[in-house]
């Protein structure tokens, strides 16, 4: 007579048995979902090309567009899975706005053609533009990365001369950047970016450059905050005005916002009728990449779409760019018009 098995061992094949069925099922119910998720998410194609306009960039330009029509923010199910992108559907503002470009009537597209073409300019052109107007105070608003300051070595201060040029440091750690800058030392970094061949490009081209320190120091920050506080820009614009020689040309390297027509940032302050270079002649520009942000990538797609094709892009005057521009990008592009001038680089 055999001895009686283990309760446990008697019931090990009901286990594996369950355990298989159970996989089987998961699997089954993964493909049939797979298939089904597939069913829901075909799109047929449509392409913007409803005017003789566009007819040549058919095979350039194909978009995707749901049944129900493209408005970015929509959060409808065909909107969100619009063109099967990775992505959210709200970085299309360029193809939204293109679309509406496209439908348009002629005489509508024949206004912002002509808008854009005299808003928007090459790089050489605006250089050209630039070394005519004789810009006393230039404020540059850059953000503090390698491919802005890259640009700006190459493609701006080799060939624009500045007599002095203000940086966000202040005066008591200059000495040491521009020590290590002479040196060569191949990365010196300045709010986390290399400065030191801005500084190289802009002495290669006036070799008698001053640079000077911009940034507020503790002392000035002592008395900011003893006074009640506030932006630092009250302490930058007081090292501006103290180092600032009417009829040469200086430049202030910031960040952004410190060139913005904004009430208390540097430039507003700056520009004031009260201000020390209230009689000088003075522009504020913004440098951004075509690629780093929302605005900035679907704008520059919106211009590749109606004919524009350049590195360099230069919105010359912001304040000029039509109504409907702002309109079709749902205000966004209102951001340009913090800055007299934009220039977008690749």
């Amino acid at each position: 007579m055999q001895p009686a098995r283990p309760r446990a061992l008697l019931l090990e094949p009901v286990h594996e048995y369950l355990m298989e069925k159970i996989i089987i099922g998961f699997i089954v119910a993964v493909v049939l979902l797979s298939l089904f998720s597939r069913y829901l998410l075909k799109e047929d194609q449509v392409a913007l090309v409803d005017t003789q306009d566009a007819a040549h960039r058919e095979t350039r330009y194909r978009f995707v567009l749901p049944p129900s029509g493209y408005k970015p923010g929509h959060l409808l199910r065909s909107t969100i899975k619009n063109q099967k992108l990775q992505t959210p559907p709200y970085i299309d503002l360029g193809i939204y706005a293109y679309h509406q470009y496209l439908i348009a009537p002629k005489v509508i597209r024949d206004r912002i053609a002509t808008n854009l073409a005299e808003t928007i300019v090459g790089l050489d052109e605006w250089l050209a533009w630039l070394e005519a107007a004789d810009i006393e105070f230039l404020c540059i608003g850059e953000s503090h990365q390698e491919n802005y300051r890259e640009f700006l070595a190459e493609q701006f201060f080799t060939r624009y001369r500045v007599d002095r040029l203000f940086l966000e440091t202040t005066r008591h750690s200059l000495p040491v950047v521009m020590l290590r800058t002479q040196v060569g030392d191949p990365h010196v970094s300045l709010l986390r970016a290399d400065i030191s061949e801005i500084i190289r490009a802009a002495k290669q081209t006036n070799p008698d450059l001053l640079v000077l320190g911009g940034e507020e120091s503790w002392g000035q920050q002592s008395r900011r905050r003893a006074r009640g506080g506030g932006l630092r820009d009250r302490s930058i614009m007081e090292n501006i005005v103290n180092n600032y020689v009417p009829g040469r040309r200086h430049a202030g390297l910031f960040g952004a916002l410190h060139c913005t027509h904004h009430r208390n940032w540097l430039y507003s302050r700056l520009n004031e009728p009260d201000s020390p270079l209230a009689g000088s002649t003075m522009l504020n520009i913004s440098v951004m990449s075509k690629q780093k942000e929302l605005l900035t990538r679907s704008f520059n797609g919106f211009l590749q779409s109606v004919g524009f094709e350049s590195d360099v892009y230069v919105i010359s005057d912001t304040a000029k760019l039509d109504p409907l521009i702002h309109a079709w990008f749902f205000g966004l592009t209102r951001n340009f018009t913090h800055y007299t001038t934009v220039v977008l680089f690749r």
